[in-house]
């Protein structure tokens, strides 16, 4: 046996995430009059200790869900508000719903959901933004079913 599978984990649930920030400078536009970036968070459960200091928000979901994070985020920030931001869990390629605030409603609706989340700025058309490319690409490659 090949010694890489030793250390394979095997993952009991996947969440895709797709985190859409602000950005000073623009280098490809989504929306003509906003400057935003985008990256992925990859979360899946397993019963290991984790421990995650990269952002305060991936913390939350690993102490509330017990997943161990992997992260290929483009982001120059470190730390952020969570009251900044929004979010939105999308099924089957569609907004389904939306929340302004991380509390437990939200939580209790990401925990029956399937897990595909998008978290972006207050102000962030997220509607429009279901239409951009980089979204459909999301959906088709990241999103559970």
């Amino acid at each position: 046996m090949d010694d890489s599978n030793e250390n394979y984990v095997k993952m009991e649930a996947t969440v895709e995430y797709l985190f859409i920030e602000y950005r000073e400078m623009q280098e490809k536009p989504i929306n003509s009059d906003q400057a935003w970036i985008c990256g992925f968070i990859n979360i899946f459960r397993n019963s290991e200790d984790f421990n995650d200091d990269i952002a305060d928000f991936k913390k939350m979901l690993v102490e509330e869900f017990g997943y161990i994070v992997l992260t290929y985020d483009y982001f120059t920030r470190k730390t952020f508000s969570l009251e900044q931001y929004k979010f939105i869990l999308v099924e089957e390629g569609k907004i389904t719903r939306e929340f302004q605030q991380s509390n437990e409603e939200f939580y209790d609706a990401l925990r029956s959901s399937s897990h595909n989340l998008m978290i972006v700025g207050k102000n962030f058309d997220a509607q429009a933004f279901t239409q951009h490319r980089i979204f459909r690409g999301w959906v088709e490659e990241y999103c559970n079913p």
